[in-house]
């Protein structure tokens, strides 16, 4: 490959190496070789390279260009050929000189590792504002046909040991059709299957290579091909060539391509990290999707059931009593029916009836006047006021007060609210919605709550499963939260290990979703890399039941589902012994076992 020497500059300063078919000349920045002067045009002048001669030309008839003194519009290049233009002083060389034999005027270019460097930066400072994969690839392959001055080039990367093109470019940053159809796959073959550079200089006179098939139907004559590697691990290959040009590239354009190669693997390698991740990120976000109902995430059984009947009660005003365990989401699903009502526009307001005073919640439910009790210094609505138009959420209703539930009753009846200490009551349009993780019924029959209130609020019974109960919903919920919460925390944990996965699945979960949710972000804050692992979520062994054998497993059942049916039928073994399809005899044993 030939050279370009800034002889004004002790040759420190080299321009570009000629191993483009056209390197162009003059003040404008895009050129290969800018020279910085108020004379010349943006272009002003190229040299040609067809394979073996480089020819200098002007581009305009203004630009004074002098070879040894004499002023030139069209000259062949010979080896130490000095020319001026725009006053700066550059010579030919096709070769660098050794370094014991340089002079002030012949100093031996380092153009080789610079431009390779040069393009290698310009395509990492692209990487980071590159959107996709594909365009990334596409800018690598710019960079390379920038550099070797190839009419095209590809991009060949090894998929499971199947070379597959990524990209092919020409000359022009076009993607070419057929891509297939314009290499040579017994030269990529080669580089594979070696992992070494390989130059052709004229294919079609190489005996290695002029009976290939694609050869000889490509006309291919210059080629170049080198591996690309990363941590010795074959990615695939760059491919360039030139057709109808013998010898359009070197051993120093060879360099070039091959230190290129060397330094990209790595971003090669992270590009497609990148675009693994993305990809999976997006396959998670789709599943997520589809198992998403509205603000609840899950796809069982159990939970389908919950989703369908929200469906149906949501667009009426029914009251709706919600029952589950502490932790399982309640308030999400008193939201969502509120979402999908007529009144999603209005207020959604929500009292813990466990959280405030008994001598304060009525107050906090009903408002009060001014001077009403010590404390009152001035008028204030109530929750149900509050909630006027739209939906009143009243969380862990079996702690309400005995006294307070009358009140609340007649409101309920009545849609009339009266403030403490006042006799005026206020209309009120609201729908209420109730929730506990308490046995109402259970209560009720003890007397601590009110059974025409109870029935006044259960009109529909929405049950929560727990969480332990929603089988795969654990993973998705997981997932879930781990994504949202490495988010808000600006972290990189993204994924889970196969073993925290199965501990997430085997865990009891007493405390349900919102334990989950303690967990993950326990867990977000802590773990040291990409991938939570059980110590990460605080798993003890003893957490975990011990796998019981199967015939102890079985007795357990036989035993908790005998004591089951004798409840239900108030004791008596004849009714429990017919319902069970076995003989009262084996109820007389049971229980005989149970006393001892």
């Amino acid at each position: 490959m030939a050279f370009l020497v800034d002889v004004k500059n002790d040759g420190q300063k080299v321009n570009v190496g000629l191993f483009k078919p056209i390197t162009t000349l003059g003040a404008a920045a895009d050129n290969d070789v800018v020279i910085p002067s108020s004379e010349l045009p943006s272009t002003a002048a190229h040299i040609h390279f067809d394979g073996t001669q480089y020819t200098l030309s002007t581009v305009s008839r203004g630009v004074n260009i002098q070879v040894h003194g004499k002023k030139i519009r069209k000259t062949q290049l010979q080896d130490g050929d000095v020319f001026s233009v725009g006053g700066m002083e550059l010579m030919f060389r096709k070769k660098p000189l050794p370094a014991s034999n340089r002079t002030r005027e012949e100093v031996a270019p380092e153009a080789i590792p610079t431009e390779a460097y040069r393009g290698l930066v310009s395509f990492s400072q692209k990487l980071a504002h590159t959107e996709n994969v594909e365009s990334l690839f596409e800018t690598l392959m710019d960079e390379v046909l920038h550099l070797t001055g190839a009419q095209k080039g590809f991009l060949v990367l090894s998929e499971h040991n199947n070379p597959k093109i990524q990209v092919a470019r020409n000359f022009e940053g076009e993607s070419l059709n057929e891509a297939v159809s314009q290499m040579s796959d017994t030269i990529v073959k080669q580089v594979l299957d070696t992992q070494k550079p390989l130059l052709v200089q004229n294919a079609l006179n190489d005996t290695h290579f002029n009976s290939s098939t694609s050869v000889i139907n490509l006309q291919l004559t210059s080629v170049m091909c080198v591996p690309l590697l990363y941590a010795q691990k074959l990615l695939g290959v760059l491919y360039v060539g030139n057709q109808n040009t013998v010898k359009a590239f070197d051993e120093a354009a060879m360099e070039v391509l091959a230190l290129f190669a060397t330094q990209s693997g790595l971003l090669v390698q992270n590009a497609l990290d990148i675009d693994t991740l993305q990809k999976r990120t997006s396959d998670l976000e789709k599943t997520i999707a589809s198992q998403k109902y509205g603000q609840l995430v899950g796809a069982s059984n159990e939970m389908n059931i919950v989703f369908s009947q929200i469906d149906r009660v949501a667009p009426t005003d029914v009251t709706v009593l919600v029952l589950g365990a502490t932790g399982t989401g309640k308030e999400l699903i008193a939201r969502e029916i509120h979402q999908r009502s007529r009144r999603q526009k209005g207020p959604f307001e929500v009292i813990n009836c466990g959280a405030i005073p008994e001598n304060l919640l009525e107050s906090e439910l009903f408002g009060h006047v001014k001077g009403a009790f010590t404390g009152a210094t001035q008028t204030r609505q109530g929750r149900f006021a509050q909630a006027d138009g739209g939906t009143l959420f009243l969380d862990e209703i079996g702690e309400m007060p005995f006294p307070l539930q009358a009140k609340l009753l007649r409101v309920l009846q009545d849609q009339m609210v009266t403030k403490v200490g006042d006799t005026k009551p206020q209309k009120v349009d609201i729908r209420v919605l109730a929730a506990t993780h308490r046995n109402l019924e259970e209560m009720v029959a003890k007397n601590e709550f009110r059974e025409d209130l109870y029935y006044r609020l259960n009109v529909i019974q929405l049950h929560l499963p727990p969480l332990a109960e929603r089988g795969d919903d654990i993973l998705v919920l997981a997932q879930f939260l781990l994504e949202k919460y490495a988010s808000e925390y600006g972290q990189k944990v993204n994924s889970f290990s196969p073993k925290a996965k199965n501990a997430l699945l085997q865990y009891g979960w007493p405390g349900n979703v919102r334990q989950l949710e303690n967990k993950i972000k326990r867990a977000v804050v802590l773990c040291d890399n990409k991938t939570v692992k059980p110590e990460d979520l605080d798993f003890q062994n003893e957490d975990f039941e011990a796998v019981l054998p199967l015939n102890e497993a079985i007795e357990n059942f036989r035993r908790r589902y005998i004591n089951e049916a004798l409840t239900k039928h108030q004791g008596n073994r004849t009714q429990t012994a017919k319902a069970l399809g076995v003989d009262p005899r084996t109820i007389f044993r049971h229980l005989e076992t149970e006393r001892q």
